[in-house]
């Protein structure tokens, strides 16, 4: 069963997930706020969605020690004063990098995609 696990502090695009892929019974979403309950999980996930407010050198190697972790699509949505750093976060690891600000539908898309193409 795919497992989408989601790390963000507030569980915004979760809930917005969880609704979308409500009606897929073989699909769970999976809220992580606790760093700790995240890198635990990590590996066991199908696809990881990490929403990143603050990108700074601790979140950079966050991202590239969970990925070296596990084997599954990483999607990255960034908020909008980081739309640069697009490519280093691609040669961390990350599969996918989006700003928030973009539109459900298409983010719904992509995690479909990502989870039945990882």
């Amino acid at each position: 069963m795919p497992h989408i696990l989601i790390y963000e502090r507030t569980s915004l695009f979760t809930a917005e997930l969880q609704r979308s892929f409500n009606a897929i019974a073989d699909v769970q979403v999976r809220w992580a706020p606790h760093l700790i309950d995240f890198k635990s999980q990590a590996r066991f996930a199908s696809l990881v969605l990490m929403h990143v407010e603050e990108l700074d050198l601790k979140t950079l190697d966050l991202v590239q020690e969970l990925k070296e972790q596990t084997s599954c699509p990483w999607l990255l949505l960034l908020k909008d004063q980081a739309p640069e750093l697009e490519w280093t976060l691609r040669e961390l690891g990350a599969d996918a990098v989006l700003l928030d600000t973009v539109q459900k539908s298409r983010l719904i898309e992509l995690v479909k995609r990502m989870v039945w193409q990882g």
